[in-house]
């Protein structure tokens, strides 16, 4: 029997903390490629990629078919958009500090121009 696991926010920061895994995400952006494709831009070995692109599939970030000869793997947005839910939380908070920032630098920039 097959056991399946919650896809959670720490598996999906684990597998993108990497940068390879990072840039695998971004090609798949693009539209769906073989794992020859994604492959051939990094320098490492095809036992390296393979644990890359096993770490994706577990998250859940990528699936992966078999095509003809091929292994071909495709972007899945389910575990991306957890992660787009939870971090949009924090833009708010963001841009709120932002805007207290820049309205501290012109207040500042007022006193600053008065006393020169």
């Amino acid at each position: 029997m097959v056991k399946y696991e919650e896809v959670t926010l720490d598996r999906v920061f684990y597998a993108l903390s990497d940068e390879v895994r990072r840039k695998i995400v971004d090609h798949l952006y693009r539209g769906d490629r073989t794992v020859a494709e994604l492959s051939a831009p990094f320098k490492i070995s095809a036992p390296a990629i393979s644990r890359h692109i096993s770490i994706l599939k577990r998250t859940g970030l990528i699936t992966v078919r078999r095509q003809g000869r091929n292994m071909v793997c495709s972007l899945e947005l389910g575990s991306l958009m957890k992660l787009g839910t939870w971090l949009a939380r924090y833009e708010k908070l963001w841009g709120k500090q932002l805007e207290a920032i820049r309205q501290e630098i012109t207040s500042n920039a007022g006193k600053m121009s008065n006393k020169a």
